[in-house]
């Protein structure tokens, strides 16, 4: 009976390690790379694919960049896959909102994309929106655990105060009818304080806030947009967020304020080991707004 007893003991211990799912995720507004040349992409992109391998981001997800930016931090490696549709027309052209993961960690079961708007399957412009935006969502599997949940990336418009607040109610009934009882994990940049009304509506609907929830202490600056200053803007406060759905645990939380330097010839860039070929740039900040990440754990 005994040593039945512990090899029932064992069993359920290794089931628990097999099951758990946890990893990291981050949302990054990479800013568009028509940025002003003090700030180009050309300036920047190599900070922001060592960023995000450095941090080791499992699954994130990015806003504002084009095609060609997402196609130059996904790189050559096989190490990330994205899934993106532009805003202005679905297929080419304009600003995303991205879903990037590890296919070596995570298999791609499903994805989609919506418009903030009154016809979301098309591209369209909702409510007092100065912009088109779109939301792109992907359903994945950790292949590890064999658990699944839903990425929603998202960005809000941060003109229009009726349409962050319809987006939020359309965001609600999308992520519901699209993820039903999976785990979710809503990401982007909401144009809204933590206290504003758009993310307010989302926590009252069951969303729970990572930097209020996260086990650890959260970690960094409390604010996301400094405009390239690495100070933060008034009235810009904490809007690049993170919430999840109640299955999900935040095992820790931060804002990364990370300063690099960059390589100042294009040939050279992400990959020569070779000193000679390396020649820097002063420290720079990779975007306007800090990257945020979290560690979760999948109930």
């Amino acid at each position: 009976m005994r040593k039945g007893l512990c090899s029932a003991i064992l069993f359920l211990v290794s089931a628990s390690v097999v099951f758990a799912s946890e990893f990291n995720v981050a949302t990054f507004n990479l800013r568009v790379a028509q940025t002003p040349k003090a700030n180009s992409w050309d300036k920047r992109s190599d900070s922001i694919k060592r960023l995000v391998r450095f941090h080791d981001f499992d699954v994130f997800a990015t806003q504002e960049g084009w095609l060609h930016q997402l196609d130059y931090i996904k790189g050559n490696d096989g190490m990330y896959a994205y899934v993106a549709d532009p805003r202005d027309d679905g297929k080419e052209k304009g600003e995303t909102s991205a879903v990037f993961y590890k296919p070596s960690k995570f298999e791609l079961l499903m994805n989609g994309r919506f418009w903030f708007s009154d016809t979301p399957n098309e591209p369209s412009l909702g409510w007092d929106a100065q912009y088109k935006r779109v939301c792109s969502w992907a359903k994945l599997r950790d292949k590890s655990s064999g658990k699944t949940f839903f990425v929603f990336s998202l960005h809000f418009d941060h003109r229009g105060k009726g349409a962050r607040m319809s987006s939020s109610k359309l965001l609600v009934q999308k992520a519901k009818s699209i993820a039903g009882e999976d785990p979710v994990i809503l990401m982007g940049d909401f144009n809204s304080p933590a206290s504003g009304a758009p993310v307010l509506y989302l926590l009252s609907n069951g969303y729970k806030d990572a930097y209020s929830v996260s086990k650890l202490p959260p970690y960094g600056p409390e604010e996301t947009f400094h405009d390239f200053t690495g100070t933060p803007v008034k009235g810009g406060g904490r809007i690049d967020l993170i919430l999840v759905s109640p299955s999900v645990d935040v095992l820790k939380y931060g804002v990364l304020s990370d300063r690099l330097c960059t390589l100042t010839k294009q040939e050279t860039r992400f990959g020569s080991n070779k000193p000679e070929d390396m020649e820097w740039s002063a420290l720079r900040h990779p975007s306007d707004h800090y990257p945020v990440m979290a560690k979760v754990l999948l109930k």
